[in-house]
């Protein structure tokens, strides 16, 4: 396994370019995390990444692109408006329709790809850096990095975190040769090293396939406190439930609670609302996913009278959404819980955010039948 210090990239680059067309593997760090990069159009190199993060199998993978130009290449940035295109470079993941150019193991079911820009963008006019360039100083940040190299590969790379699936994120080598076993550390090819990077949240996922812009995870600087869980099953859901109840009583009757479920399908969102619904006397909560809102009166007591459920993922235009008016329905006795969230504006989240206590959960698969839960709250 070779070891490139940050100081030495641009230096080595064609080495560097050369372990990646070779199909290798290697650690790296990135604006957020440390990721795992390959080449996204080698299959056999994104599936010895998969095995080298024990990810589940059909899940997507993002990638990372060095400009527009090569974004234009591999997704449909037709979707895109100027004002998610600004958002680049910076901490986003845009998921666009796929062109197909990548393995197929890194698209999702619905034929869409994850798009990662973190950087300086590099003039169009030349895909490969020149000679001179490469000898530079070190790059400002480690985005500069990611985008100099990818650059100069002239292909996009694999944009997923270093963790081992189910495992915390890694900041720095170190933490990822903690997680990994023998087997797992000897598929790796490479390393750049960079040491210990701060502790950013990884980026904020927006999928722009649809014609209502959904995000499907958001980075959440906003909150103050998290906690998370590791959920092997029903009996965990229900574990999580009673303390996000217990943590919501003194509020109940006070103001409105609004609980945000985020989580990709089938994750446990909808399990979790029935788990929480039935501790407020609830029990007949069924999922509002074609009718996007049900309403359940309890005299459950604790100054609770109604539990309203939402499920925004099937919602394609503003009118269908203004006509909810789900802060506009707020009361001290109710509580709300929305899945998919993401669907809402900044000004109906932040209209929320000032109208109740507001929490946000979560949903992440771990493993086939395991799910990590986070919370954030103020």
């Amino acid at each position: 396994m070779k070891v490139f210090p940050t100081t030495e990239v641009y230096a080595r680059m064609d080495e560097i370019c050369a372990i990646l067309a070779a199909g290798g593997v290697m650690l790296a760090p990135s604006d957020t995390t440390y990721g795992l990069l390959t080449d996204a159009t080698n299959n056999a190199s994104v599936e010895k990444l998969i095995s080298i993060k024990k990810r589940p199998h059909g899940k997507p993978i993002s990638v990372f692109v060095s400009g527009f130009e090569m974004m234009n290449e591999y997704v449909d940035m037709s979707y895109l408006t100027n004002e998610t295109k600004s958002l680049l470079p910076g901490p986003y993941t845009l998921v666009l329709p796929s062109h197909h150019f990548v393995s197929p193991l890194l698209e999702a079911e619905d034929g869409t790809l994850g798009a990662r820009l973190i950087g300086k963008m590099h003039s169009s006019e030349n895909n490969h850096m020149s000679n001179a360039s490469l000898h530079a100083p070190p790059p400002e940040t480690m985005g500069d990095i990611i985008t100099t190299l990818v650059t100069h590969y002239g292909k996009p790379l694999t944009a997923t975190s270093a963790n081992i699936s189910g495992q915390g994120l890694c900041y720095s080598p170190s933490a990822f040769f903690h997680q990994a076993s023998d087997i797992k550390r000897s598929l790796l090819d490479a390393v750049i090293d960079a040491g210990e990077l701060p502790h950013h949240l990884p980026s904020t996922v927006i999928h722009l396939g649809t014609p209502t812009p959904r995000i499907l995870r958001a980075n959440d600087t906003d909150f103050m406190n998290k906690k998370v869980w590791d959920v092997q099953d029903v009996e965990g859901q229900h574990q999580v439930a009673e303390e996000v109840h217990e943590m919501v009583r003194p509020h109940v009757g006070n103001m409105p609670v609004v609980i945000l479920l985020d989580g990709e399908l089938g994750c446990g969102k909808t399990t979790w609302t029935k788990a929480f619904a039935s501790l407020f006397g609830v029990h007949d909560v069924v999922s509002p996913t074609y009718t996007y809102e049900c309403e359940y009166t309890t005299d459950a007591g604790n100054g609770i009278k109604t539990l309203k459920h939402y499920d925004l993922y099937n919602i394609t235009n503003t009118e269908d959404m203004a006509k909810l008016d789900i802060a506009g329905h707020l009361s001290r006795t109710t509580v709300v819980c929305i899945e998919w969230p993401g669907q809402l504006s900044e000004k109906e989240r932040a209209e929320l955010a000032r109208k109740s206590y507001l929490i946000r959960l979560e949903f992440r698969y771990t493993g086939e039948t395991t799910r990590e839960v986070g919370m954030w709250w103020n």
